[in-house]
């Protein structure tokens, strides 16, 4: 990007991304949290820099970059579930010359990236741009096809060679509260997929139904924060977030919780409902937490005040506390599930405890991000492959990394002043005025000069072999240069580590040495 080069940069983003254009807007970017120059001044806005790539593709007209399939070998693979881990998986076995049908409950493929992701963070034509380009590979789609009515996997398994299951986590965790009886009924109370999903609907059919009055998101997580911007487009008189935790403790996004608060949504922190007022005050009632002792994860358990009940006047409340894994969709198979009901699966291919079915993305646990779905989908792809053909043929087109396993580079502060600090380039936001108006996308894209100056500031670490450090500023004997590459002289290595620590990159690892049975 830097020099310009957007058809490459393009080739290199699609290479190994299926969904780019829905990816570069709704991504939790792991990659920036390690970015080297984090430690600097802020890390590299690698996102923003792949949508002003894709932005620029659409703007070109037709496909700047079509992959290549491989021949058929006469095989096929039925997917259920077109969400992100579903398209990813159609997409990598297109790509390895399979024939390939896709399955969804709804009309249109998507899955959350079309009913629980909001317009304003993810516009329908960009999704529409991700999924042409899966269904122009061939794979076959069948919309208004549901697991369990219209389909059953035992005859999936008997009419294709393999099945990929991307169902995600389809059954909401119920808020569970004690309520009143109220003659008026209200607060009414939604599930936050559902209520984004239905007005998801209303925006694609013309549909003009609005949210009255006022409305109390119970959450802290990226739906949470979508329902609750999508209920003050919706008309909501007023807009709370409860969650009972901090602030700083939400897991979603914190540049859409920044949004959020900007767009006028009261975020009420450290509480926890207990229960529902029906009737002439309808609301929600919490108590104040404050933070206890620490859980498994390492996070203070919230513990409720005395005497400190709170509140919240609703006339709708968005329940947005999680959601399950339905075993009950795999029928009679009795596939091998977690306590949580998540599908065990090999973190290796993605094999159920069925030989013939493989799964990914939410229905299987994990860290349940757009990002970590598409991961699984390519790897359960691999999977398949791998099973079917062979380590041979599927090692034609590599899998991403198991969940956990990729190197992490560190981002702390090297202790020195870099000449070159620069700011980061941000693109530029719709006013507060006109987001609430409708569901335009509010976050715009980076001009091309603020494309490429960003992309200068990328230090081109590219995990090894560019900023020698090791080389030029370590100082131990055992690292040399061959063929353009940093290598270690095993014979004069004595395994201390220290180079593993100093490394910026996070390139270099201690590993066990058949050698000498220590580490290298």
């Amino acid at each position: 990007i830097a020099a310009g080069q957007y058809r490459d940069a393009l080739e290199l983003i699609m290479s190994r991304n299926p969904l780019p254009d829905s990816v570069c807007r709704v991504c939790h970017r792991p990659c920036e949290q390690v970015c080297v120059r984090a430690g600097t001044d802020e890390p590299v806005a690698i996102n923003d820099l792949k949508r002003f790539v894709m932005d620029w593709a659409a703007s070109q007209g037709g496909s700047p970059y079509d992959p290549e399939c491989e021949p058929s070998g006469g095989m096929k693979v039925a997917v259920v579930g077109a969400g992100p881990a579903g398209l990813a998986a159609a997409h990598d076995l297109r790509l390895r010359g399979y024939g390939v049908t896709l399955f969804d409950a709804n009309e249109q493929p998507g899955g959350m990236l079309l009913t629980g992701i909001p317009a304003f963070r993810l516009p329908r034509q960009a999704l529409r741009r991700d999924v042409d380009r899966i269904l122009g590979l061939g794979v076959e789609f069948q919309g208004n096809t549901v697991l369990g009515r219209d389909l059953d996997l035992s005859e999936l398994t008997q009419g294709y060679d393999a099945v990929f299951l991307g169902l995600g986590a389809q059954r909401p965790i119920a808020l569970e509260v004690a309520e009143t009886d109220g003659s008026d009924g209200r607060p009414a109370m939604v599930d936050a997929l559902a209520y984004l999903a239905a007005v998801s609907h209303l925006s694609s059919s013309g549909g003009t139904a609005g949210t009255e009055g006022s409305v109390v998101v119970v959450g802290g997580g990226n739906a949470a924060i979508d329902a609750a911007r999508t209920a003050l487009r919706r008309g909501a008189k007023s807009v709370a977030v409860a969650y009972r935790r901090s602030r700083a403790e939400m897991p979603a996004l914190s540049e859409e919780i920044e949004a959020a608060a900007q767009e006028g949504v009261e975020l009420r922190t450290h509480l926890q409902p207990v229960a529902i007022e029906r009737g002439e005050d309808a609301g929600l009632v919490c108590v104040r937490t404050e933070p206890g002792e620490r859980d498994a994860s390492g996070r203070r358990r919230p513990v409720a005040v005395a005497g400190s009940e709170v509140l919240l006047a609703a006339d709708l409340l968005i329940v947005a506390i999680g959601q399950t894994p339905d075993p009950s969709v795999t029928g009679d198979l009795r596939l091998a599930t977690a306590a949580d009901g998540s599908l065990e699966i090999d973190s290796e291919t993605g094999r159920t405890s069925h030989p013939k079915i493989f799964a990914g993305g939410d229905q299987t646990g994990g860290a349940r991000t757009v990002t970590d779905a598409i991961a699984l989908g390519q790897r359960a792809a691999w999977g398949i492959d791998h099973t079917l053909r062979g380590p041979r043929a599927a090692g034609r087109l590599a899998p991403p990394p198991r969940a956990g396993t990729w190197p992490q580079a560190s981002a702390d502060s090297p202790h020195v002043r870099r000449a070159d600090r620069a700011p980061r380039q941000r693109p530029g936001e719709i006013p507060l005025e006109q987001r609430l108006a409708g569901f335009d996308e509010v976050v715009g894209v980076l001009s091309e000069a603020r494309a490429r100056a960003e992309a200068a500031r990328c230090e081109t670490c590219g995990q090894c072999a560019n900023c020698r450090a090791c080389l030029d500023l370590f100082g131990c004997p055992a690292f040399y240069l061959e063929d353009g590459l940093i290598r270690i002289n095993t014979a004069l290595c004595n395994g201390c580590g220290a180079c593993a620590d100093f490394c910026p990159n996070g390139a270099i690892r201690p590993v066990e040495s058949a050698a000498h049975s220590g580490q290298e």
